[in-house]
């Protein structure tokens, strides 16, 4: 139950003379709702940078953020319940593509997990062979409670000497 006061200022005129008066009420106030259940959050992920073309063995990076799944929206400080996460970055299984190429990194590539933004960067990745790749992102919580898998979008890798010629009908 609330409680409030209201005050409300009247004036009066009367002929050529002004009357303020000042009137006090006291107001119960009374909120009603239907029960709220909280439960545990439903984490994903989004990639947050797009890499679409690169040559054999040229260097990328590939960041993703933790999101809440039901508003997407960016989940911030990771260091909520003391959890420490540990992530796995790999080359997602594509058959249909015939990719023969492995996912590399450099001596300088790291994982970079930002606890207070949320974010998860790899650094310093290549890839070996000509084909179509996807890279798979994989964030587990210290205590197994979250696993969270991403699929990047695809990854064209051509030749260092190639170009890519894209044509925009417009119809």
């Amino acid at each position: 139950m609330l409680a409030g006061r209201v005050n409300r200022k009247k004036r009066f005129c009367w002929n050529r003379f002004i009357f303020n008066s000042l009137f006090t009420s006291n107001i119960n106030l009374t909120a009603n709702s239907s029960l709220l259940t909280i439960t545990k959050a439903i984490l994903a992920a989004k990639q947050i940078d797009y890499i679409s073309v690169i040559s054999i063995n040229e260097t990328f990076n590939i960041s993703v953020v933790i999101v809440d799944s039901q508003s997407n929206l960016q989940i911030g400080n990771l260091q909520w319940r003391n959890f420490t996460w540990l992530a796995n970055v790999s080359l997602y299984s594509l058959p249909q593509y015939n990719s023969n190429g492995t996912l590399n990194a450099m001596n300088t590539s790291e994982i970079i997990i930002e606890v207070s933004t949320g974010a998860i960067i790899a650094t310093n990745l290549f890839i070996n062979a000509i084909g179509m790749y996807v890279i798979k992102v994989e964030l587990i919580s210290s205590n197994n409670e979250y696993v969270i898998s991403l699929t990047s979008n695809a990854i064209l890798i051509k030749e260092n000497s190639s170009k890519i010629l894209f044509f925009l009908s417009m119809i």
